[in-house]
């Protein structure tokens, strides 16, 4: 087994650097690094080395499923075009031990070094060659103290062998990767440089038998303490003090090293056997932790089989919370979860995004808010606030912000729409304002009836606006006549409102969908002729649940005319889904494709201003997130 050290230089260039270091079985492990410029490749193509990688190399196979497995990557790579035909700044090393053979294959500049054990530093990479796809693979044996450097530029290009040098023949690896990165920040200007160490482990004999090498590594543990040694350096300073004395007081000393001696001998003999019970206890702690890596193989392995994946997932997460409470095996540990993260993220379909410069557009420079809306007009991004609306918002340019003065001191905006050039905005209160594009807030009136519903959904399509009764079961249409708007028109059955209780979140397309309490979704169509169409939904996965909703934060649908897909905002996540046709009125099923959620932020509402890019709006920030759809796989650029 390798023991592996991971150093990640930041000189501030936007490419990505990955690593992966992971011990696949008893006598494999895997060391995977690579650096590109391009984000949208660095996610997808990390989850393909894994998927060509982890548990698919066999330790009696592993020369042979390497290849295979790095022409599968290759594939992947070869597909990946730009406008010159090749990858953007990718270079990249996926190296397997097994047993003491070393196997390696790299792309363009990345390159190993070997710190063998005469102590000298040998590159193993052709620096004349620099591939564009994983072409060959190298090998070579490692020996106990050797130690094999890994980085995704050439070192040797800009530092000396004495540099590189420096902190290795101690094994002190950290070190040597803390002068390298001394010594390039003062004389290399380039790209983030990962480096990885790799050594391999000395480990205590595993013989079942009790041979004189394994006892005298016990007795040495056991003698190896401070009481020990300190009981040690009396007695040996008493003999020396007892030479010269009296025959009587030789025997009385004769007695207390006699009850000496047995106590260390007690003491010596307690530690020998707890240090083997410990030795002993640790070997079956390694083989629990080989069950939980082989019960991640079978997950990853059964994908589409939910209850298989489940129980294995679980069972493995077992195994590592006993572990972390024993504090053993603490990287392996860690890799472990990571990877189960990683399962668990394709098995729910769930895209993470990370918050960077390149997606960071605008702060709310007052602080935290607490956003109701994020809109779109004449392709200007609005933010409605409780009491105001912020507009236009551009990447890192100055957006005004409008209070309304005649909002009731108790009183704060709940929901808002787009009709037309103006945005309508519905209030905790019950009251509706409109927000014209001059900048002018004003309240707007209902015809006919004594107040505007208490709704706390709004939606607009057309000449109406749609809100809900008071019941929040009815859709109610509204039509603007003049600065007035009509009395509410019940748009459902009365059999059918009762049916669906309460509603929501509406979305329109034409058509309306209704998100009912239980998560379930309909489409309702008034003409030409009535009707309430309950959808199917496909392929949910299993944080899709509606048991435990905020009142304060309820789901959010999202659907347009000029949309292939349809969003909804749920527990922090934006759920993407696809209708079974673009025909909105033949539409039968939705299907579950994937879910984008955010790091180290809450969201709190979000905009698809198209298909592929969404403007989403956390407490002080705004961010614009581009994505890929291919094959039914979504993938945050």
């Amino acid at each position: 087994m390798l023991q592996t050290d991971v150093k990640k230089i930041d000189f501030q260039w936007k490419n990505t650097l990955k690593s992966y270091c992971v011990n696949l079985d008893s006598e494999l492990d895997c060391i995977i690094v690579f650096s590109t410029k391009d984000d949208r490749l660095a996610d997808l193509l990390y989850t393909k080395i894994l998927d060509a990688i982890i548990d698919r190399i066999h330790p009696k196979n592993a020369y042979k499923d390497f290849s295979g497995a790095l022409e599968n990557i290759n594939g992947f790579l070869h597909s990946w075009k730009h406008e010159d035909g090749k990858i953007k700044g990718l270079s990249a090393a996926i190296c397997i031990y097994n047993k003491k053979t070393f196997l390696f294959s790299t792309v363009w500049k990345a390159s190993l070094l070997l710190h063998n054990t005469h102590k000298e530093l040998i590159e193993i990479t052709d620096k004349d060659d620099n591939p564009k796809d994983f072409s060959f693979i190298s090998s070579g044996d490692i020996a106990s103290g050797e130690v094999v450097m890994i980085s995704t530029m050439r070192l040797l290009d800009v530092l000396s062998r004495d540099d590189i040098k420096d902190g290795l023949s101690s094994w002190n690896i950290i070190r040597s990767w803390d002068n390298i990165e001394s010594i390039l920040f003062h004389e290399y200007e380039g790209k983030n440089v990962a480096l990885v160490s790799c050594k391999k482990e000395i480990e205590v004999p595993k013989s079942s038998k009790w041979d004189s090498e394994k006892l005298s590594y016990y007795f040495y543990r056991a003698c190896d303490n401070a009481v020990i040694k300190k009981i040690l350096s009396y007695v040996y300073h008493l003999k020396d003090k007892l030479i010269d004395q009296s025959q009587k007081v030789k025997q009385i000393s004769l007695w207390v090293w006699l009850i000496v001696s047995t106590f260390l001998l007690y003491y010596i003999i307690s530690g020998f056997f707890h240090i083997a019970s410990l030795s002993s206890s640790t070997e079956n702690y390694k083989q629990e932790l080989l069950f939980a890596q082989g019960n991640i193989v079978t997950a990853s392995e059964n994908m589409n089989n939910e209850d298989v994946f489940s129980l294995n997932i679980d069972e493995a997460k077992e195994i590592i919370t006993t572990l972390e409470a024993k504090e053993l095996f603490l990287w392996d540990v860690k890799l472990l979860r990571d990877r189960i993260s990683l399962l668990q993220q394709q098995f729910n379909g769930i895209q993470p995004f990370s918050v960077n410069d390149s997606n960071t557009i605008y702060n709310f420079e007052s602080g935290q808010e607490d956003i109701v809306k994020v809109l779109s007009i004449s392709n200007k991004i609005y933010v409605v606030h409780k009491d105001a609306i912020t507009w236009p918002i551009f990447q890192w340019q100055e957006a005004k912000r409008v209070e309304f003065s005649d909002l009731w001191a108790d009183d704060f905006f709940i929901d808002a729409t787009v009709w037309w050039d103006n945005i309508i905005v519905t209030t905790k209160k019950g009251r509706v304002v409109n927000y014209a594009k001059n900048n002018f807030f004003s309240y707007a009136d209902v015809l006919n009836q004594p107040k505007w519903e208490n709704s706390p959904i709004i939606s607009a399509y057309a000449s109406n606006i749609y809100m809900l009764s008071d019941s929040q079961n009815q859709i109610l249409a509204h039509k603007r006549q003049w600065v007035a708007y009509t009395q509410g028109v019940s748009y459902l059955r009365d059999e059918d409102s009762i049916d669906i209780w309460r509603i929501l979140s509406l979305a329109i397309d034409w058509g309306i969908y209704i998100l009912k309490l239980d998560g379930s979704i309909v489409k309702f169509f008034r003409s030409p002729e009535y009707r309430l169409e309950s959808l199917l939904i496909n392929k949910l996965p299993k944080n899709y649940n509606f048991d435990s909703i905020d009142s304060e934060n309820l789901p959010s649908l999202r659907a347009r005319t000029d949309l292939s897909y349809v969003y909804m905002l749920l527990d922090n996540k934006i759920f993407v889904f696809k209708p079974n046709t673009r025909n909105y009125r033949d539409v039968k099923s939705l299907n579950y494709l994937w879910q984008i959620e955010g790091k180290d932020i809450v969201i709190q509402d979000f905009y698809a201003d198209n298909d592929g890019e969404l403007f989403v709006a956390s407490e002080q920030w705004v961010y614009k997130l581009e994505f890929d759809v291919n094959n039914d796989e979504l993938l945050v650029r």
